[in-house]
Formats: structure tokens, sequence, C-alpha cells
């Protein structure tokens, strides 16, 4: 798992349980990242149990994550549950797709108040440059006080 306060790379069943943040990479200038908790190059990882707030940069950059959770690239059977995200600059979760992806899960999650950079309040973002695999959505739960910048608010 990982973070700048986290970070996991090359794990085998490792779980990340009950990990606090309070902004722990928002004085990050550059990307590469950032995200609260995360796996990369990992298998069969379960985040749970964790509250990550406040991810933000210094100063703002184009392209930067600034997620809470985040499956990232040649992340297979892996879970994202249970897990509490409140006002991050980036969405509660990421799914970055790169390489063998998957079958991953983000279940019983709550989001409020995420994703404020875009302004859409969007609870996950799927991307990457090879966008397949499995990914199961299911029984999240979304609150949001932020106003749309422009259209409807995505998920």
């Amino acid at each position: 798992m990982a973070a700048p306060g986290l970070p996991g790379g090359g794990e085998r069943g490792a779980p990340a349980d009950a990990v606090g943040g309070d902004g722990g990479v928002r004085r990050r200038r550059r990307c590469g990242g950032p995200g609260g908790v995360w796996a990369y190059n990992s298998n069969n990882i379960t985040i749970q149990f964790n509250e990550v707030y406040n991810i933000q940069p210094i100063t703002y950059t184009s392209g930067c994550d600034w997620a809470a959770y985040d499956l990232d690239g040649k992340t297979t059977n892996s879970v994202v549950q249970y897990n509490y995200s409140h006002d991050n600059c980036g969405p509660a979760m990421l799914a970055y797709v790169d390489g063998t992806w998957g079958p991953n899960t983000f279940r019983y999650n709550i989001s409020e108040n995420d994703d404020k950079t875009s302004g859409n309040g969007g609870i996950i973002t799927i991307g990457g440059p090879s966008v397949s695999g499995v990914l199961q959505i299911y029984n999240n739960t979304i609150y949001t006080s932020i106003a749309p910048l422009s259209g409807d608010a995505c998920i």
C-alpha cells in the first residue's frame, strides 16, 4: 500500500487498516501521485478502516491525483472498503489502470466533499494508459455540498 504517508509497491496480501491522514501529502510541489493510501504493483491488498482528509497541494498543478485512496497500476485482486474520506482536492477513490490490473473492488466507503479541485464532487476517477480490467463499485455513499463548476456532479 502507499501514500507519501503510506505507499506500497510489490506488496502481497498486506492490509492497510486505521490510517489517519490530515493532508499528509499536501506539501508536495510536483505530481507522481500523490494520494492518501494507495497500492501499486500489488496483489490481494485490503485498504480498510481509514480516514483520509485535506489532501491538497501547496500550489495546484493540473494532472495530479490528490486522491484519498488509489488502486494504481498493476494492482490485482484488491479491495478498498469501510473507509471515510473528506475535503480532499482529488476524488475519494482512484483506479489507475495500467498493465495487468484487476479484478478490484471499491465498496462500503463514505466520501464527503471530495474532489474540490474539479468542482464536481466526484467520488471515483478511472483512468490510465490501458483502461481495461474488472472493477466492481457498489454500496458507496457520497455527501457533497460542492456546487458543480459545469454540468452535473460526476461519480
